[in-house]
């Protein structure tokens, strides 16, 4: 018999899971003056960054009707709802199904702490989501400042700032990246309001995986089967990895990974002594719509 305090554990691993934590800040429109902080525990070369996906299961009228984190986007490994979704495509040739299959494949982003100087909480450690090739592009800046200066951007008492500035909306959106000139030093107590990253993306739970795959079924009018089990939930190791794809993960032809607000993440980086040059479009990905947070409030609090 279940004991009492393991039915306490596991409900509050439940809510923990199903959304009931902080949710990351986005970048604002125009400039981001932005800190990306190193580890969290403070280990010098511990990760600083934790890659995250999560599936926004909509029906056909375009209702989320589950939330559940995406194995492949945040551990690069297989994931059973993107093979669900797989397998819902493949048996299906109803436009409105397919169209919510689309809108359900999964987001992609990077989380970091950060202090972020522009915002209304300049001080405060925020979780921030970053998409991939902002990242990325910052990922190379470091490298650069790194091998040419030998300067650690990370650190607290000789890291730099940088700034972000994004444009336009959607499918429009842009970003270019400068390098502040001089380093801004950082009191090592910043690190003690920090998030652990690890702990944040782990957000499996049964109940939360078989809400998700029946809800994809459900697309195809399948109901869920009484008493089974369903797909056996994945136990990824905690680390963070830097393909978020994994050679391991299935091929899903009609559910690629997206990012969230189908923003065209073309970035330029530049120092600050350099002068601006609005980056070249490029093509757009399908994106989640732009009343996600409404529709995810909604859920999450009936």
């Amino acid at each position: 018999m279940t004991s009492l305090l393991e039915k306490i554990k596991a409900k509050r691993v439940k809510m923990e899971a199903s959304g009931r934590r902080e949710r990351p800040v986005k970048l604002a429109p125009g400039k981001n003056t932005v800190r990306i902080l190193p580890n969290w525990a403070g280990e010098e070369s511990g990760d600083f960054s934790h890659d995250f996906g999560q599936h926004f299961i909509k029906d056909k009228a375009g209702k989320i009707t589950a939330v559940y984190v995406c194995i492949r986007n945040t551990f690069g490994k297989p994931c059973p709802v993107c093979q669900a979704l797989a397998e819902c495509a493949s048996e299906s040739t109803d436009e409105s199904t397919l169209r919510a299959i689309d809108d359900s494949k999964p987001s992609y982003r990077v989380l970091v702490n950060a202090l972020i100087p522009s915002s209304d909480k300049p001080k405060e450690v925020q979780l921030l989501e970053l998409p991939p090739s902002v990242f990325e592009e910052y990922l190379g800046m470091f490298e650069t400042y790194m091998e040419d200066d030998g300067v650690n951007v990370l650190d607290l008492k000789e890291g730099h700032n940088i700034t972000i500035d994004k444009t336009g909306t959607g499918r429009d959106t842009r970003y270019s990246m400068k390098v502040g000139l001089k380093p801004v030093k950082i009191d090592e107590g910043v690190l003690t309001t920090a998030r652990n990253l690890d702990k944040y993306v782990s957000q499996e739970y049964e109940a939360g995986l078989q809400k998700a795959i029946t809800a994809v079924r459900t697309l195809n009018g399948l109901a869920a089967i009484e008493g089974s089990s369903g797909p056996t939930l994945p136990s990824p190791t905690i680390e963070s990895t830097t393909d978020a794809t994994g050679s391991a993960a299935p091929t899903l032809d009609k559910v690629e990974p997206t990012v969230i607000e189908g923003e065209v993440e073309e970035v330029k980086v530049e120092t600050e002594a350099e002068a601006e040059t609005p980056p070249a479009a490029k093509p757009a990905s399908e994106g989640i719509d732009a009343d996600l947070d409404a529709e995810l409030d909604e859920l999450l609090n009936s």
